[in-house]
Parts: C-alpha cells; sequence; structure tokens
C-alpha cells in the first residue's frame, strides 16, 4: 500500500513527516522499522516528458496492431494499478508521475521486445533503472536484442584465464550489450559510452540469479 505523507520539517539529514492512522497502526502491527520513501517532484510534466510518453505509446500500438488511444488508456490503467497510484493525465501531471510511467512503458518494450525508431536510452529519464532492466532481461542497452553479452567495465572487467563460473560477479559494474555493440565498447568504452549516453550498474544478487553468474555468500 501506497501513502502520501507531507513533510513538515526537513533539516541535514532528519526528516519530520506528518503520520496518519493507518501507517502508524501498520508499522506497529508489522513490526517495521524502515519504510520507502519515494520523493515526488511537484513540477508540472515537462513537454519533453510528455512528448516521449506519447511516442513510446505510438510505437507500442503500432507493434500491438490496436488503436494508440485504446493503448493510451490501457497502459495507463495497468500502469496505476501495479504502482498503486491514482489515475493522471499527462496534461498536467507531476513530474514523478511522468519518470515513473516512461520508465513503465520502456520496460514494457524491453519486456516485450517492442521496435523503436529510436533507442529507447533516447527516452529514459531514468537512465539507471533502464539498464538494470536491460541487464536483468539480458537485452543490449543500444539495440534491445535479446542473449546480449555482460560487459565488465573497466576496472571491473574478468581478465584472460579466470574461471567466469568460480568468480563473485555481485558488485561488478556491467552492461549488456549485443556482440557488435561489445566489440566497439572494447575498441573505445569511454567514447562508447559518451556516444550512448549509458552508464553500467553493479550486479546485485537478483541480476546475477537473472544471469546465471555467482554472487556472494551472504
Amino acid at each position: 500500500m501506497t501513502h502520501t505523507v507531507k513533510i513538515h520539517q526537513s533539516e541535514d539529514e532528519i526528516l519530520l513527516l506528518e503520520s496518519q492512522k493507518e501507517i502508524a497502526r501498520q508499522i506497529i502491527n508489522t513490526g517495521a522499522t524502515e519504510v520507502e520513501i519515494r520523493v515526488i517532484d511537484p513540477r508540472s510534466i515537462s513537454d519533453e516528458q510528455r512528448k516521449k510518453a506519447r511516442v513510446l505509446v505510438g510505437e507500442i500500438a503500432q507493434w500491438s496492431g490496436s488503436p494508440p488511444d485504446y493503448i493510451h488508456d490501457f497502459m495507463k490503467y495497468d500502469f496505476c494499478v501495479k504502482n498503486d497510484m491514482d489515475w493522471f493525465s499527462l496534461s498536467d501531471c507531476d513530474m514523478t508521475t511522468a519518470r515513473l510511467y516512461i520508465t513503465y512503458l520502456i520496460d514494457f518494450c524491453i519486456k516485450w521486445d517492442v521496435p523503436t525508431k529510436q533507442p529507447l536510452y533516447a527516452f529514459c529519464d531514468d537512465l539507471e533503472a533502464y539498464v538494470y532492466q536491460c541487464l536483468a532481461q539480458r537485452k543490449c542497452a543500444v539495440h534491445n536484442t535479446p542473449g546480449a553479452d555482460i560487459h565488465h567495465c573497466t576496472g571491473y572487467r574478468v581478465g584472460m584465464g579466470r574461471n567466469r563460473e568460480v568468480i563473485i560477479h555481485e558488485g561488478l559494474v556491467c552492461l549488456p550489450l549485443c556482440r557488435i555493440c561489445h566489440t566497439e565498447c572494447h575498441a573505445g568504452e569511454q567514447d562508447f559510452l559518451a556516444k550512448h549516453h549509458l552508464v553500467g550498474l553493479p550486479l546485485d544478487k537478483y541480476l546475477c540469479l537473472k544471469l546465471g553468474m555467482k554472487a556472494k555468500a551472504n
């Protein structure tokens, strides 16, 4: 369950939040010692965000063969249900909702191999979330093609002769790339990353499990 609370005071690393009865009851009943916080950017959706969302919806509509208006409503409904959020409009929603919705549309395209005229990273409001999903689905972060190689970024590379099945990959910074992109990246990693505005991410336990790589014991 997602709750919205007001910030009454913010000083250094201390936040004073307004408590609601259902939140306090839930914390007491579960014995929770931590809560997740999502910062909501109160600024209105930007023209660029609005354009990105509409282009992605159009690409999904063309791929599915369904009318754009139907896909527009269907995707928003599914997004709201999965994120326990109220219905919103791309005309006046806040920037955080727009960013999360764009990320949701990109994740959908990654999962279902939706072809797009531009690389998916060009639509990203949250680049790290995009790379994470590409790693989880083992899709090339540039071309969205399946079966990507896992590129170990500079300073984290697995050297020649080392057994990849034995090496602990958790924490190593990686990027999923098709064979063509992988070759280009090895020829000049910094230029490649700058060209495509990409970053590598450290593998966590979930990604290691998905990719069949060894994680830390605990």
